[in-house]
């Protein structure tokens, strides 16, 4: 979830005012840097387990199963690279 989204969810479900509104943002801002510092390192792992789980599922499939697989997998995820 976008920090900003996070933030203005928090801000409606527990009614903060506007120091608590920017403190928390602060807090999510200055954490963000070492989420993506770690995402950066993790990445390509991540993605290659990933995509290797993909082309076992795609194994197992018949091949119209395989075809709406990635249909489905396209919708779900966008331009990302595919299995």
């Amino acid at each position: 979830m976008e920090p900003h989204v996070f933030v203005e969810r928090l801000t409606s479900d527990l009614h903060l005012d506007a120091p608590q509104r920017d403190s928390i943002t602060g807090i999510l801002t200055r954490r963000q840097r070492v989420i993506d510092s770690a995402w950066r390192a993790l990445e390509p792992g991540v993605r290659a387990t990933i995509d290797s789980a993909q082309r076992e599922i795609i194994a197992v499939l018949r091949p119209a199963q395989r075809a709406k697989y990635m249909d489905l997998f396209r919708a779900a995820h966008g331009n990302m690279a595919g299995p």
